[in-house]
């Protein structure tokens, strides 16, 4: 779907954010979520400013994560058993 109309500015993207529910690490770090952004290769200080977001949780290590309704929701997705009335 298209967020601009033909000649529209950057400045009138709104967010998006692409979401990622994993078991394990998608990658070799050991780390509760990664947050992406779109930035230039040559020069990590230059961003796109697009406002393309991807999140990716790692639910085995839920007990990692502050907040606690993200914390019940990827254990009970790790372990299948819930921790929460929500």
């Amino acid at each position: 779907m298209d967020t601009l109309s033909r000649g529209d500015k950057y400045n009138k993207l709104k967010d998006s954010y692409v979401i990622f529910l994993c078991l394990d690490s998608p990658f070799k770090e050991t780390k509760p979520v990664y947050f992406f952004e779109n930035m230039c290769r040559e020069d990590t200080s230059i961003k796109l400013n697009d406002r393309a977001y991807k999140v990716f949780f790692n639910a085995s290590e839920y007990d990692r994560i502050k907040d606690e309704e993200e914390r019940a929701f990827l254990k009970y997705l790790k372990e299948h058993s819930p921790q929460s009335e929500i």
